[in-house]
């Protein structure tokens, strides 16, 4: 029998999740072409990430694409939130390619909540919690993703008093000027026809 318990891997249940944060470090190191000193120690904070997201933003260092549904997620979880989430992610840790992979699904997710349905209330509701996050995590300069949602929300409105009247729209362009702005420039091309 073995006594030596340094070679045992202990049975926690954090034990997992601190193997896939180890791994995501060293994969988004070698991602970036950091130049490590010998010793040195980088830690990314992703304790505020969850597990379903980590391992999305993990598969996509290894297949260079991440799946935005999933039985991991719970039940009717929108793709819109998914592609948003990583879009934010691939900002905040500087990953170009996630952020572009995940502004393009977010665009088709925002075409698809663009076109007439039954409940377009919900679907208001849905693009103001998710402007929300966009405006909140990202910077301006990340034009690509905000435009498409500011273009979604302005497909809805035929007439701009539907627009003043939805609570959902009016918080969001009260706490995040740069959407009420995006979402005018937007309306006006749509007006202009330079969609």
């Amino acid at each position: 029998m073995n006594t030596d318990n340094s070679q045992q891997v202990p049975l926690r249940p954090d034990y997992a999740r601190e193997e896939l944060v180890q791994g995501f470090t060293r994969l988004l190191e070698s991602h970036k072409g950091a130049d490590m000193n010998e010793g040195s120690i980088t830690t990314i904070n992703v304790q505020d990430l969850s597990l379903p997201m980590l391992r999305r933003v993990i598969r996509y260092f290894y297949v260079l694409d991440y799946d935005d549904a999933g039985q991991d997620l719970p039940a009717g979880y929108p793709s819109i939130k998914v592609n948003g989430r990583m879009f934010t992610l691939g900002v905040r840790f500087g990953v170009n390619g996630l952020r572009k992979i995940a502004a393009s699904k977010f665009e088709d997710n925002c075409i698809r909540l663009a076109n007439p349905c039954e409940e377009p209330l919900h679907a208001l509701k849905l693009l103001a919690d998710i402007a929300m996050t966009v405006y909140s995590f990202t910077p301006e300069t990340y034009k690509e993703i905000r435009s498409s949602i500011a273009k979604s929300v302005g497909s809805h409105f035929i007439n701009y008093q539907r627009l003043l009247d939805n609570p959902n729209i009016a918080q969001v362009c009260q706490k995040y000027p740069g959407f009420a702005y995006d979402l005018m420039v937007e309306s006006i091309k749509a007006a202009n026809g330079k969609v």
